[in-house]
C-alpha cells in the first residue's frame, strides 16, 4: 500500500491532487452534514456571534472569522463577557466562557478537559532559535547552521501545516496530509535532525556534565537503548515550543520600546547599575531588573498571541458552580485579547503604563504581601498571555527570561528605531485567533556611544 501511495504521489501533479480533494469534498457534502459540526452547541443554548455553520455555512463561517476573528471576539466580549456565546473559528465551534469560570474549570482533572496549545509570531525567530538551541542541544550542536536550519524550519512549517490542514473538514484532512508541500519537509527536517542527534548522542553519555535539555531527555529515557527518533521528536517538539512565542513577545517589547521611547533611558540606567551590583550578567541580575519585568508584562497585556485562550474539549458533562452544564464533546475558550483591555478590570485598560506592574509590585512589598502576581511569569484570570491553570506554559520561567536578558542586552547596546517619519508601533495581524506582530516592520540598530 505505501508503494502504491508513493507512486501515486510521483504521478499527480498539485492540480490532481486538488481535483481529487474536491471531488471527494463535493462527493462528502451530505455524510459531512450527517456527521454534524457542532458536537455540545446541540445541547446548550447560548447567543451566537458571527455566521452560522449549520448546514452549507461552515466554509463561509471560517471564513469569516479568519478574516474578521478580532472584531467578532470584540463583539462577543462586549455583549456577552459575564456569560458566554458561541463562535465559529477557522478550525473549531467553540463556546467562549466567561473568565469567571477559569477558577473552576483549572481545577478540574484532565479526565473532563484536553488541552490544546497554541503559538505564534513569525519574526526575530533567528535570533531566539540561536539563543534557545544552547539550552536546548548544548555545544558544539547549538552552532551547527544545519541545526539551526532544520530547528527553525520546524518551527515555521509546523505552523503552515496546521494552516493547510485548517482548510479542510477533519475527515479529509488524512488525505490532504499525505499530499501536504509542508508534511514533506517537516519529514526532511526530522529525517536530517535524528541524523545529527544520533551523533550527538554518540558523543555522550547518561548521566553526562551536560547542562542541557538534551541531556536532560537522554537521563530521563530509561531503555536499555536510546529511542532516537522519540527523543528527536521531543527535541523538536521543545524547540519550537520555545522559539515562537518568545519571539513574538520581543517584537512586541522592542515595538513598544521604540513606540515609548521616553522610557529608554530610565530602563538602560537600571540596567547597567544591576549589572554593576550583581558584577555583570547573570540570573540574578536578571531577576533584579524590575522595571524591564514592568514594562515586559505590560506589553504583554497588551499584547497577546491570542484572541481566544484557555481552549479545551470537554471529555466528560461538567457542571459548575451556577448550575451551568457544560456537555462532552464541546470545545470551549475564554476571551483572552479583550479581557486584558478591559478597563473594568484594569485602569486605563487600552493605556500603555509601563511601571504599572513595578508600583503594584512595590506596593505589595510594603505592606507585606506576595509581589507573585505582579511579575511578568504571573498567570491570572485576567492576564491569559501564559495561559492558566495546571496547563500553563510550563517553560515560561525560562522564556521570560530569555526575554529579559535579550531585550536588555539590544537596549544597554543599541539605540533602537522606527524608519525616519514613523513614531507609532505598527497594527498587529490579526488572522483567526492568532494576533501577529507586523512581520514586514522594519527597525533600525545602531551601536551606541561609549
Amino acid at each position: 500500500m505505501s508503494i502504491l501511495f508513493e507512486l501515486l504521489e510521483a504521478l499527480l501533479s498539485q492540480s490532481a491532487v486538488d481535483i481529487i480533494i474536491e471531488s471527494i469534498l463535493t462527493g462528502s457534502v451530505v455524510l459531512f452534514l450527517l456527521y454534524g459540526v457542532h458536537g455540545g452547541s446541540r445541547t446548550i443554548k447560548a447567543p451566537r456571534i458571527g455566521k452560522s455553520p449549520w448546514g452549507m455555512g461552515l466554509a463561509r463561517a471560517r471564513k469569516e472569522f479568519t478574516k474578521h476573528g478580532k472584531r467578532l471576539t470584540e463583539e462577543g466580549y462586549a455583549r456577552y463577557k459575564d456569560s458566554m456565546y458561541w463562535v465559529q473559528t477557522a478550525d473549531m465551534d467553540r463556546l467562549v466562557l466567561s473568565n469567571k469560570y477559569l477558577d473552576e474549570l483549572r481545577k478540574l482533572s484532565d479526565v473532563y478537559l484536553d488541552s490544546k496549545y497554541y503559538t505564534a509570531s513569525e519574526t526575530m525567530l533567528n535570533i531566539v532559535n540561536r539563543s534557545i538551541a544552547k539550552v536546548i542541544v548544548g555545544e558544539p550542536l547549538c552552532d551547527n547552521e544545519t541545526w539551526l536550519r532544520t530547528s527553525l524550519d520546524t518551527t515555521v512549517y509546523t505552523g503552515l501545516i496546521c494552516s493547510d490542514l485548517l482548510k479542510y473538514p477533519a475527515f479529509l484532512r488524512p488525505l490532504v496530509y499525505f499530499f501536504a508541500k509542508s508534511r514533506k519537509i517537516l519529514d526532511d527536517n526530522f529525517t536530517r535532525a535524528q541524523g545529527l542527534l544520533y551523533q550527538a548522542f554518540q558523543e555522550r553519555q547518561r548521566g553526562g556534565g551536560n547542562v542541557d535539555i538534551l541531556q536532560w531527555l537522554m537521563d530521563s529515557n530509561k531503555a536499555d537503548h536510546l529511542d532516537v527518533p522519540f527523543l528527536t521528536n521531543q527535541t523538536l517538539f521543545v524547540a519550537t515550543a520555545a522559539t515562537r512565542s518568545t519571539a513574538a513577545s520581543i517584537v512586541n517589547t522592542t515595538f513598544d520600546l521604540i513606540a515609548f521611547s521616553q522610557y529608554q533611558e530610565e530602563l538602560r540606567e537600571e540596567i547597567d547599575q544591576v549589572l554593576i551590583g550583581c558584577g555583570g550578567w547573570s540570573l540574578d541580575a536578571i531577576q533584579k531588573m524590575e522595571k524591564l519585568d514592568s514594562f515586559i508584562k505590560e506589553s504583554q497585556r497588551l499584547n497577546h498571541h491570542i484572541l481566544l485562550s484557555f481552549n479545551r474539549k470537554v471529555r466528560r458533562d461538567v457542571t459548575l458552580s451556577d448550575g451551568l452544564t457544560i456537555p462532552s464533546g464541546t470545545f470551549i475558550s475564554t476571551s483572552a485579547y479583550w479581557t486584558a483591555r478591559d478597563p473594568d478590570i484594569f485602569e486605563g485598560g487600552d493605556q500603555f503604563l509601563p511601571w504599572r506592574w513595578f508600583n503594584l509590585r512595590k506596593a505589595a512589598e510594603r505592606a507585606g504581601k506576595n509581589v507573585t502576581p505582579y511579575l511578568s511569569t504571573s498567570t491570572s484570570p485576567e492576564n491569559l498571555h501564559w495561559g492558566y491553570g495546571r496547563n500553563a506554559c510550563p517553560g515560561r520561567f525560562m522564556a521570560s527570561t530569555e526575554v529579559k536578558l535579550i531585550v536588555a542586552w539590544i537596549l544597554k547596546h543599541y539605540e533602537i528605531a522606527f524608519p525616519d517619519g514613523q513614531s507609532g508601533r505598527p497594527e498587529s495581524f490579526f488572522v483567526g485567533e492568532r494576533v501577529i506582530p507586523s512581520p514586514s516592520q522594519k527597525m533600525g540598530l545602531r551601536l551606541r556611544q561609549k
